[in-house]
């Protein structure tokens, strides 16, 4: 086994031709938000660092906009990653830059309420608003976030404002973190432009040029641990498309070890290594702020392909009470190959029902798990060849709050002017408008 010096830049762990060996002062698992932040304070700070990825390296030249690439080479399992049970998929990014890299860059800052129960139900100190927002500040002005005009919203986006201001519903443009946006619609594909203010354009070359060293195609297998401490990273370097090991290894040695794999992968790690866990907690309480979608048909072409994908927020029903899970109302990009994975239906209907995807203009619920009392989520962990894995039981609340979000949805896209609604049971329910006029609509479930 070679070793390897650290030298700042981005290495391709595909093209390493032998075993090797690399020492660092801090090394972190996982180049997302998380990893890149800390990548960057840490090397700033006199640290050297070395951050290691599973994921590719894809900038805006090889993001062609084209949904058969994205998904095969920046998402986790192709796009294809679900719960164990299949009724949850988990759109999860696997680049270097992590899920930064094909989020749609919707930017919140942590709402109060999640604040409050975290301080309240776990005693976590230091998260108090009044510390927080300098931070936020900080990074705000990092990735250029900044609120969004109503004027630039595109037309599906558009559609959702004003149906949800039509029925007196609490909605407001969005907080992007962009620059320069040429409206292409292909956030959630990679952006062509450099555009979006991703781990990949901001914290990772901030980290790069102080003399951190990123390395991509290198899975972390486990961690080695002795006297209290973890004390290296055991990895797979993997071929270029990342689907199979190269056969050689990286044995990476650090004094500190940040593990920032995501809430999925990180507890993966953490099992397959055989961490410490007296109080067997290692993947539990995993939350995924489940999404359900409905689409509006309208007698006007919607092109909700193009412009940026989320450009408004409806928080209305964000408390909805202490019993009861909360959601949120954005919107979805109508991309062709998603689209055609929702609507169910073979042959002449499903082909039937693509060819007026023009019309069609797509709204998402994303729920706020985790807020209410007996909500303990998920479990995440690792299948029988050690892969993650994520157990997520859909509970009545949840279920509840889906129904209840979809059901609003189909309010607000006929406020908008929709001739019909549609939601995407298997067969499809569709429900025309003069049904919601008459206040005749059946109580739909999401399939």
């Amino acid at each position: 086994m070679r070793q390897i010096p650290v030298a700042a830049g981005i290495f391709e762990g595909q093209a390493l031709p032998y075993d090797g060996s690399i020492d660092a002062d801090v090394c972190i698992v996982g180049s997302g938000a998380g990893g890149a932040v800390a990548a960057a304070v840490l090397q700033a700070a006199g640290y050297q660092v070395v951050v290691l990825e599973e994921g590719g390296y894809y900038t805006s030249p090889r993001f062609r906009i084209r949904e058969v690439e994205a998904y095969q080479n920046l998402y986790q399992g192709a796009g294809g990653r679900t719960t164990t049970n299949g009724h949850v998929a988990v759109l999860q990014g696997r680049a270097v830059g992590g899920t930064t890299v094909i989020n749609y860059t919707t930017s919140f800052r942590t709402p109060d309420r999640v604040l409050d129960r975290w301080q309240r139900e776990f005693d976590v100190d230091g998260i108090e608003r009044a510390g927080l927002d300098p931070l936020f500040d900080q990074i705000e002005e990092r990735l250029n976030i900044h609120q969004v005009s109503v004027e630039s919203m595109n037309r599906n986006n558009r559609l959702l404002y004003e149906g949800a201001r039509a029925i007196n519903l609490d909605v407001a443009p969005t907080y992007r973190n962009v620059a320069g946006c040429a409206e292409t619609g292909a956030c959630g594909l990679g952006c062509p432009v450099d555009a979006k203010q991703s781990m990949l354009l901001t914290y990772l070359p901030d980290a790069i040029r102080s003399g951190a060293m990123v390395v991509s195609r290198c899975r972390v297998e486990r961690l080695t641990m002795s006297g209290g401490a973890v004390r290296a990273a055991e990895c797979t370097l993997l071929d270029s498309p990342g689907r199979a090991p190269t056969g050689r290894r990286l044995h990476v040695r650090a004094r500190r070890f940040v593990l920032a794999a995501g809430a999925i992968g990180s507890p993966a790690i953490l099992i397959r290594s055989g961490a410490p866990d007296p109080a067997s907690r290692i993947g539990l309480r995993t939350f995924l702020h489940p999404v359900v979608a409905v689409a509006g048909r309208y007698p006007e072409p919607v092109h909700g392909y193009y412009g940026a994908p989320q450009s408004v927020a409806c928080d209305h029903f964000y408390d909805r009470g202490p019993d009861r899970v909360g959601f949120i109302i954005e919107c979805g990009p109508v991309y062709p190959a998603g689209v055609a994975g929702l609507l169910p239906g073979i042959g002449r209907q499903h082909v039937s029902q693509m060819q007026t995807l023009a019309n069609i203009a797509l709204f998402a619920s994303v729920l706020g798990d985790g807020l209410i009392d007996n909500d303990n989520g998920g479990k995440a962990g690792v299948d029988r060849d050690g892969f993650p894995e994520l157990n997520y039981p859909l509970t009545s609340p949840i279920i509840e709050a889906l129904t209840e979000s979809a059901n609003v949805m189909g309010q607000i896209h006929v406020a908008a002017g929709a001739s019909q609604v549609e939601y995407f049971t298997d067969p499809l329910t569709v429900i025309p408008r003069d049904l919601f006029a008459a206040n005749r609509v059946p109580t739909v479930k999401p399939g």
